[in-house]
């Protein structure tokens, strides 16, 4: 119990700053694209609204691994879209941490679009990151992907256990970010 105590090493701080970095990112560029669906799909009628609406909640319900497989196809350096981001602008996003960015977002859209706080999910998100990115200590390398590692090692329980406690910390902070910011906008105050 008392490793719980240690002050945080570099490689756990590094971890911590890149989940962060990645759940942020995530959520910052999907956001005008979840605003928007949303808005779509609330306020408007058409043909087909029942596909855009299983598209977009597709992540929810696909294994993760099938998400990261897909992306690894379509935005890996081989995938179609990925090979025009780097011959066209010098995107890369397999073995990147903007891949990670990318895994969450995509986990995380379904989330977004319904309540427009995804930024808990991504924070959390492990199978299409994993496979897509890998878990590379520095690069890819987010909490969930950090406390798996540490749980398959030898003695890496305290490591796993304090990463925890800090993913649950800032988790229940997001959560409660957003409900009182729903509680906010429910007695009809507008957002800044």
């Amino acid at each position: 119990m008392s490793g719980l105590l240690a002050p945080l090493t570099a490689a756990e701080w590094t971890i911590i700053q890149l989940s962060l970095k990645v759940a942020l990112v995530a959520t910052l560029a999907s956001l005008p694209f979840g605003v928007a669906v949303a808005y779509l799909l609330s306020r408007k009628r058409f043909p087909g609204l029942w596909l855009v609406d299983a598209l977009v909640h597709l992540p929810l319900v696909l294994p993760p691994v099938v998400t990261g497989y897909a992306l690894l196809v379509i935005f890996g350096r081989k995938g179609a879209v990925g090979q025009t981001l780097e011959s066209c602008c010098g995107l890369v996003f397999a073995f990147r941490w903007s891949g990670a960015a990318l895994a969450a977002a995509v986990m995380a859209f379904p989330l977004l679009v319904r309540t427009i706080i995804g930024f808990a999910k991504a924070m959390g998100e492990f199978g299409a990151t994993i496979t897509f990115v890998a878990s590379i200590p520095g690069e890819t390398e987010t909490l969930p992907l950090a406390i798996y590692a540490q749980t398959q090692i030898p003695g890496g329980e305290a490591v796993a256990l304090r990463l925890t406690l800090i993913a649950v910390i800032i988790a229940f902070a997001a959560i409660a970010a957003s409900q009182l910011l729903r509680d906010y906008t429910k007695r009809g105050h507008a957002l800044p």
